[in-house]
C-alpha cells in the first residue's frame, strides 16, 4: 500500500509495564557493579609472571624450535625474551601493564 508507513505492532499492556523495570534492573546489574567488587584487587604482577611461565612452558613443550638443531638461535631467543619480559612482569601494577 502506497503512502502508508510501516508501524510496529503494539505491545500488550502487561508487557509495557515490565519493560522499564527490566531495563533499569539490567542497567544496575551491568553497569552499576564493578567487575572486581568482591575481594581484594588482583595482583597483576603475580598474574603476569604466572602467565609468562605458562607461555614459556607451552613453547618449550609444543614448538619445534627448542629441539631444532638447524636453529640454534631459538633457545637463546627464547631465554633472552623471557628474561626481559620477566623484569616487566614483576613491575606490573595495573591491567594495562598486564596486557
Amino acid at each position: 500500500m502506497i503512502g502508508q508507513r510501516n508501524r510496529r505492532p503494539k505491545m500488550a499492556v502487561g508487557r509495557r509495564i515490565w519493560v522499564a523495570p527490566a531495563l533499569a534492573l539490567f542497567g544496575l546489574i551491568r553497569g552499576g557493579v564493578p567487575a572486581h567488587s568482591a575481594g581484594p584487587p588482583p595482583d597483576w604482577s603475580a598474574m603476569t609472571t604466572q602467565d609468562l611461565a605458562a607461555m614459556r612452558a607451552l613453547i618449550e613443550d609444543n614448538h619445534p624450535g627448542p629441539v631444532d638443531d638447524r636453529n640454534p638461535g631459538f633457545k637463546t631467543w627464547l631465554q633472552n625474551g623471557v628474561s626481559s619480559l620477566r623484569a616487566q612482569a614483576v613491575a606490573a601494577r595495573t591491567e594495562h601493564d598486564y596486557r
